[in-house]
């Protein structure tokens, strides 16, 4: 049956940063997360994350993300870990300043978000990354950002994938992104 709670929305095909605005402008909730196409969660992925977020009185969640080469048959709930580490805004930037932490943070598929974060904000169409133009300015507006343990977000190494693909002009947009994010911190 369908869910009440899931409502599809069907558009042209204009890359990830549309789906993204058009997303988030639709959104009814007081939530917002990202799942990228490849990508796989855990069934208590969004569960998990909400309960954090509302226990901890975050404005963003983390979880950590395992890199797979295949879809696996079904993935085993994790069992919830305990450890959950509370960043003000000036701390998280600070980690994602950091070789370290700079692709959990800087990436938006590993998070669940306040709405309210993203007002008056969009992802730039186009570009052959939009996650991090944006983040920087997400992250800043948080007070609180949660990072747990719990390993929930599977993120699928395809071969064809634009991240793994042959040099392009398209990969000059991650300069650019850097340079935004430089000039923003």
């Amino acid at each position: 049956g369908q869910d009440e709670r899931v409502r599809v929305i069907h558009k042209k095909n204009e890359g990830s940063a549309s789906a993204r605005n058009l997303g988030i402008a639709q959104a009814k909730g007081e939530y917002i997360a990202f799942v990228d196409a490849d990508d796989f969660i855990s069934e208590n992925y969004l569960s998990t994350l909400v309960g954090t977020l509302e226990r901890t009185e975050a404005d963003i969640v983390q979880c950590q993300f395992q890199k797979v080469n295949s879809y696996q048959g079904n993935i085993e709930p994790c069992t919830p870990q305990k450890d959950i580490k509370i960043y003000s805004n000036i701390d998280a930037l600070e980690a994602f300043c950091g070789k370290k932490e700079y692709l959990s943070t800087a990436v938006l598929w590993n998070k669940l978000y306040k709405k309210e974060l993203f007002r008056k904000l969009s992802f730039p169409i186009g570009r052959g990354i939009d996650d991090e133009y944006l983040i920087c300015r997400i992250v800043y507006r948080a007070k609180r950002i949660a990072v747990i343990s719990d390993v929930l977000y599977y993120y699928y190494m395809s071969p064809n994938s634009q991240m793994r693909s042959a040099p392009s002009l398209k990969k000059l947009d991650n300069i650019d992104a850097l340079e935004g994010q430089i000039r923003f911190l």
